[in-house]
């Protein structure tokens, strides 16, 4: 039901080829959604529905459904949208990897202090598996390798540390760079996503025995 927590998974579906994910029961909160508005702005297949009665209150209750898309295009975060979607910068920064062109996530500086240095360590990571990433004062910047992304991620140096610090958004992640990678990463403290999502894991490999 938490938007941040679903964000990864349908992030995930829109990346893999042949994926479909869809998120029931969720939070559609306009608050807590920017991400959705985001991947639908990058072009991503993602549709949502609404149910009437939520059991939930006034609060809107709803699914998303994300399929594979092999054509991303970049796009602009502007700050109003931040707040709406900041848990989620970490694996949008993924998702902006395969998409054509330049993203730009306009005053991110308040990822400095989150559970880690998240704007750091989102460079970090990116830069480790092969992309382009930096930051120019409070914006993060991602250049896309449509082309090239899911190679990229396959040659990926599989010794090469990928660190979370301890933050379960980085953790899910590199997660699931690694889940389309198709090879085991480097990844410190996988176990920290249980701050947030503790069936994380075990969701993902539902996921792919499903798939099969």
């Amino acid at each position: 039901s938490d938007p941040s927590s679903a964000a990864f998974l349908l992030v995930a579906a829109t990346l893999m080829p042949g994926s479909e994910v869809t998120a029931h029961k969720l939070l559609l909160n306009p608050t807590r959604t920017g991400f959705i508005q985001v991947m639908q702005r990058m072009g991503a297949k993602i549709a949502i529905q609404t149910s009437k009665n939520s059991g939930l209150g006034a609060e809107c209750i709803g699914s998303a459904t994300a399929g594979h898309c092999a054509s991303l295009q970049a796009t602009t975060i502007e700050p109003e949208q931040v707040p709406t979607l900041i848990d989620e910068v970490p694996i949008l920064a993924l998702l902006a990897c395969a998409a054509r062109g330049q993203t730009r996530f306009k005053a991110v500086g308040e990822l400095r202090v989150k559970e880690s240095d998240r704007l750091a360590a989102i460079i970090a990571g990116l830069v480790a598996l092969g992309f382009e990433a930096w930051e120019e004062g409070d914006d993060l910047l991602v250049e896309g390798q449509p082309t090239e992304f899911l190679a990229t991620l396959a040659s990926a140096d599989k010794t090469r540390l990928l660190a979370t610090h301890g933050d379960h958004r980085l953790a899910m992640t590199w997660a699931i760079a690694e889940l389309i990678s198709g090879q085991q990463l480097n990844i410190e403290n996988r176990a920290c996503v249980a701050v947030s999502y503790p069936g994380f894991y075990t969701d993902l490999q539902q996921l792919q025995e499903d798939a099969k």
